[in-house]
């Protein structure tokens, strides 16, 4: 089942950090970048993040990847705490991806679920419910999925990111990864009002949240394009019209 994690954030204005496809432990981590992210979210004060799936690399001998290069998950489960120490209270929900399946099928052991806080993890997929304002006087609602498909081109990854609409519809933002772009798109949809006997439009955001993976090693043997590095972040603000700003780069 779907968990479903409910926010109060009595503010105003907060910002969200959706951080998705980390891979902490592959030799081709931007953990640079990665380190400038978190020290942003860690000194903004009305910051928030998620963890959307393969924050761990997890290389090991039954799975795609470099297995020599990298770290191993013992490793990899060590540095996460380190990155994400006294930061918990700024998270509002963690799901995990292909990569950390990868450890569960062969052994399984979800290693993301021991180094998370156990009333953050939520396993394949989450809904983070966001009641915030001053007074309490909006809600949000975002669903977490990692994504799957091997798509390569950004209609075809896109195709796959908006499957998850087809499951839970009426949601404010779906927010997945796995094929490491930065993507947004806006849904319309209409939803029947059976009280009111109407049709009502209904807008999902899609956005598809990038990683921290640089280019080579399975993507250079698939020929696989280069992703931007980084996350969006999304604004959000009572006192302008639409709520939200989406910034995918920043």
């Amino acid at each position: 089942m779907i968990k479903i994690f409910n926010h109060k954030i009595q503010k105003d204005k907060f910002t969200l950090y959706p951080l998705y496809d980390m891979h902490i432990g592959s030799n081709l981590c931007d953990i640079t970048k990665l380190l400038e992210t978190i020290d942003i979210i860690r000194k903004d004060t009305d910051g928030y993040f998620v963890i959307g799936g393969d924050a761990l690399d997890m290389s090991i001998k039954e799975s795609i990847g470099d297995v020599y290069n990298g770290m191993n998950p013992a490793e990899e489960g060590k540095r996460y705490l380190e990155i994400f120490q006294n930061l918990w209270n700024k998270c509002l929900g963690v799901i995990r991806g292909n990569h950390e399946m990868r450890l569960f099928r062969s052994t399984g052991i979800d290693l993301l679920e021991f180094i998370t806080p156990f009333e953050l993890y939520a396993g394949d997929t989450a809904i983070v419910n966001i009641q915030w304002g001053s007074e309490l006087q909006n809600t949000t609602s975002i669903l977490l999925t990692h994504g799957s498909g091997g798509a390569s081109t950004p209609g075809g990854q896109m195709n796959s990111a908006i499957k998850m609409e087809k499951v839970v519809t009426n949601i404010n933002f779906i927010l997945s990864g796995h094929t490491h772009q930065l993507i947004q798109f806006p849904d319309l949809i209409y939803i029947y009002n059976p009280k009111l006997m109407v049709i009502e439009e209904h807008i999902t955001e899609h956005i598809v949240c990038g990683s921290y993976l640089k280019w080579g090693d399975y993507s250079e043997r698939k020929v696989l394009k280069p992703s931007i590095i980084g996350s969006p972040r999304i604004l959000f603000d009572s006192n302008i019209s639409n709520k939200y700003v989406v910034q995918l780069l920043w």
